[in-house]
């Protein structure tokens, strides 16, 4: 049970740490475009630093799972046929390399042209981070999980709480920095480019929930593909877990409640304040699922042969 909640940690930490960096750099190459690097700067700054800590809990979170960290550097040995090595060595470059942009940046050090190629070299290992997260558990002799519905499901989640975090981040960071007179320097224009970013990232939660909603009974009917000898064990496992299902999809259908009215706040021009408790709300819903999706994943373990 406890091995099962540090591997959901320590994999919905991580994807959530990738989808925040990408989609931090899809944000702030359109408000670059649009009004300047400076503002861009200013309205992604305190959302990059974002992702240390939190790829740090999950840091902390895989040492609970290995025992003690001298077991992460035994994992490593097999970076050749080991897809839980090269899991392992990209999370450390993705952090590292994603860490030493991330100061770079905030301090303005170095020329643009070696900021941007370490940006883009995070933000690959990003992705081949989560890909390798996802092949771990693409296993023959596991059948629920020896699907292409494995890494859809990692990468919908990569997204999604990316999404979700980057909102909420954005609007914390507007309403504590202020417009005006901040020290930030703030200024009602880029108050007018917070609302088309969150408005984008609302829509992208959205059409990731719905994603996600494909991808569940895909994910079940799946299970009735398993060989015949451990259909049972797996019907009494969802059975056993099915009030958790439910819980999941309940959460799901919320959170996009609160995503339709949060773009109505938005269409009126409410106050980023105002914005930050429907963000929040969104974001605990969300996220509450997404770690029930996770559990359910790993519940569903089933192994055949020797």
């Amino acid at each position: 049970m406890t091995g099962q909640w540090t591997l959901v940690g320590f994999t919905i930490l991580t994807q959530m740490a990738v989808g925040v960096f990408l989609l931090l750099g899809l944000v702030h190459f359109g408000v670059s475009r649009q009004a300047g690097a400076g503002a861009a700067d200013r309205m992604s700054g305190r959302a990059l630093l974002a992702v240390g800590p939190v790829l740090g809990l999950a840091l902390l979170v895989s040492v609970f799972h290995l025992g003690y960290p001298a077991n992460a550097l035994n994992a490593v040995n097999n970076i050749g046929s080991s897809w839980l090595s090269r899991e392992i060595v990209c999370f450390t470059l993705f952090g590292g390399v994603g860490g030493v942009f991330a100061l770079l940046q905030w301090r303005r050090l170095g020329p643009p042209m070696v900021r941007r190629v370490l940006a883009w070299s995070a933000a690959v290992l990003g992705v081949v981070l989560v890909y390798a997260m996802a092949r771990v558990y693409l296993l023959r002799s596991v059948p629920p999980w020896d699907t292409w519905l494995t890494p859809a499901a990692f990468f919908a989640t990569t997204f999604l709480l990316g999404a979700l975090a980057l909102g909420l981040a954005f609007v914390i960071n507007h309403h504590l920095t202020g417009i005006g007179g901040s020290t930030d320097g703030g200024t009602p224009a880029e108050s007018g480019l917070l609302r088309p970013a969150i408005r984008w990232l609302v829509i992208v939660s959205l059409v990731l929930l719905g994603v996600e909603l494909v991808i569940i009974p895909l994910q079940l009917s799946h299970l009735a593909t398993v060989e015949a000898a451990y259909r049972l064990g797996l019907a009494a496992t969802l059975s056993r877990l099915e009030w958790m299902l439910g819980l999941r999809l309940s959460l799901v259908f919320a959170g996009a409640i609160v995503f339709v009215r949060l773009l109505h706040r938005l269409n009126a021009a409410d106050r980023p304040g105002r914005l930050i408790g429907l963000n929040l709300l969104a974001f605990v819903l969300v996220a509450a699922a997404e770690v029930l999706g996770r559990y359910l994943f790993y519940a569903l373990y089933a192994r055949s042969g020797i």
